[in-house]
């Protein structure tokens, strides 16, 4: 994994270097939840059915907050598979075009940090049954590096983690469309994880070739095309879980 890690990073500097970085067109709108759980229970074998139309219908009637650009159905890590890492793992085959080729030893290299870990076990409990629910800005804070974004954000906006972030694109596929149609490439940070305690992983879409590869960087990394993705939690701020 590291080794194909560095050439990842080899790539973002080749292309550092020699793309313009254009605005990122964010004119992407999430799919119906509906159709999210649909092509996530197919991805990863989820054979109940706890989510039905009318649950999914109420989620999408209510207003999103300010700068969301969708609901998004997440499926809880434990019913994907048994540690983050394999569930991340799993993720990856889909969401990406270099899955295939890594030696995967993400149950010791990734950690979610305890301000993610909050969330998510918060969410949990709200949210009985298989999936999520969650309000998700995508291609957000463009330019800004993960180190950042903490003095950018929203008081009630935080990270994602890598795996809300692969299922956002296995559930979406029309994510990269504008940056498919202007060959523009786009880097989608996940500050709501760390890799080796250090660096922070991304996805990225490369407009040379079409596809959509993951790798890390540091959490200082510039480049204009970076964005970050984000949720909002309603009733929870960055206030409350920097005083506990």
């Amino acid at each position: 994994m590291k080794k194909l890690l560095s050439f990842s990073v080899a790539i973002l500097l080749i292309l550092g270097a020699n793309i313009g970085c254009s605005s990122v067109k964010n004119d992407f709108k999430a799919q119906k939840l509906q159709e999210q759980v649909r092509l996530l229970k197919r991805a990863f074998d989820i054979r109940s059915d706890t989510l039905g139309s009318i649950y999914l219908s109420e989620w999408e009637s209510k207003a999103l907050p300010k700068g969301a650009d969708g609901w998004f159905a997440i499926p809880k890590v434990d019913r994907v598979a048994p540690t983050y890492g394999q569930a991340l793992e799993k993720a990856l085959v889909f969401a990406t075009h270099n899955a295939r080729y890594m030696d995967w030893t993400s149950d010791r290299d990734f950690i979610r940090p305890d301000v993610t870990e909050q969330i998510y076990r918060r969410l949990s409990k709200e949210q009985p049954g298989d999936f999520i629910i969650i309000p998700a800005r995508i291609k957000g804070y463009r330019g800004k590096s993960p180190g950042e974004l903490r003095s950018c954000v929203e008081n009630n906006e935080f990270g994602v983690d890598a795996f809300t972030l692969a299922c956002i694109i296995i559930a979406n596929p029309e994510i990269f469309r504008s940056e498919k149609e202007n060959q523009e490439t786009v880097i989608i940070n996940c500050p709501g994880d760390k890799v080796f305690r250090y660096h922070s992983p991304y996805f990225i879409f490369m407009s040379y070739n079409g596809n959509t590869d993951f790798g890390i960087h540091t959490p200082q990394y510039e480049c204009a095309y970076q964005t970050s993705a984000t949720l909002f939690m309603s009733g929870l701020t960055w206030d409350d879980l920097e005083s506990k």
